[in-house]
């Protein structure tokens, strides 16, 4: 009943479960408080389209267990803290499942742990903090999943898609103070995107290193992070234009300008030389020698193959 508190305080079982969420089973779940548990809610395996709404699951050892799950599950403005694990175990999922306007604060592991999983998930509009692992894991997904309209901070990493192979996004998130790696692309396969991102004071910003597909950062922002992006070994270039770095002469490290540093294999041009990314940098104009023949500015249009190319990075 909404308002009730299950409490497995004082249960003495090998494993206590607070909520059991069997097969095909789609209840809604309104209201309630699940804690100290070692399973607050456990869904793994089904194929119902479950909702948890408006609930408090606090201080289990897991909070909601819906591993291998195959239904497009929800979960709803609802407080998932304080556990001994993870916040939300979805390894290995296949149902489009959404979390949105919920909080997942405290956890000892993941926030949201997908690895592994291979569908179109949604995480939007919700709060994750202080996760001692990756504040969402999807590490060897394949899902063109997408994080949305969130706040990651203070975690050991933001958002950990590392060896994915799916076309995943992030955008319009703010990554703050993680430990480690904002975003981490490495390994990648997918043709992700990052944008209209705001990614500060993390250890790096995104780390894209021996990525393989086809990548794009735009419309983003990056400040105070020890390195903004990191694409070294990346087989193809990263396209990272119309971004703020910190400093109106763009990004340092691999290029000249005195923001945050960028390095690899990446393009930066144009870039926004002002914090509330409304004017970009002039294009660059330079005069090319091929073979004793110079081309001037405004005279032609010539194509550069990049793997030639050995002047400024650009």
């Amino acid at each position: 009943p909404d308002g009730a508190t299950f409490d497995g305080a004082d249960i003495d079982e090998i494993v206590t479960t607070g909520v059991i969420i069997s097969d095909d089973a789609s209840p809604t779940i309104t209201g309630v408080t699940v804690q100290n548990y070692d399973w607050g809610v456990s869904a793994s395996n089904t194929s119902g389209d479950w909702v948890l709404r408006n609930t408090t699951i606090r201080n289990n050892n897991f909070g909601v267990k819906a591993a291998r799950s195959t239904g497009t599950w929800r979960i709803v403005d609802s407080t998932i803290r304080g556990h001994s694990n993870e916040g939300v175990y979805a390894r290995e999922t296949t149902g489009d499942w959404r979390i949105e306007g919920t909080q997942i604060h405290d956890t000892a592991d993941a926030g949201v742990d997908a690895t592994r999983s291979g569908s179109d998930w949604i995480v939007e509009s919700t709060d994750i903090q202080d996760s001692l692992g990756p504040a969402i894991e999807a590490r060897q997904s394949d899902g063109a999943w997408l994080v949305r309209s969130s706040s990651i901070r203070n975690s050991t990493q933001g958002v950990d898609a590392a060896h994915s192979r799916g076309d995943w996004t992030v955008r319009e998130t703010g990554l703050r103070s993680n430990t480690l790696d904002a975003v981490v692309a490495a390994d990648t396969t997918g043709d992700w995107t990052v944008v209209n991102t705001t990614l500060v004071a993390n250890y790096r910003g995104v780390n894209a290193t021996r990525s393989i597909g086809t990548w794009t950062i735009t419309e983003s922002s990056f400040a105070n992070n020890g390195l903004a992006v990191d694409a070294r070994g990346a087989a193809t270039a990263g396209s990272a234009p119309k971004n703020w770095w910190n400093a109106a002469d763009g990004p340092s490290g691999l290029f000249r300008g005195s923001g945050d540093a960028v390095r690899g294999n990446v393009l930066v041009r144009p870039f926004y030389t002002n914090n509330e990314r409304t004017t970009l940098s002039a294009p660059v104009r330079a005069s090319i020698t091929f073979e004793n023949t110079t081309v001037r500015p405004d005279t032609q249009t010539v194509t550069v193959d990049r793997a030639n190319y050995t002047g400024q990075p650009y």
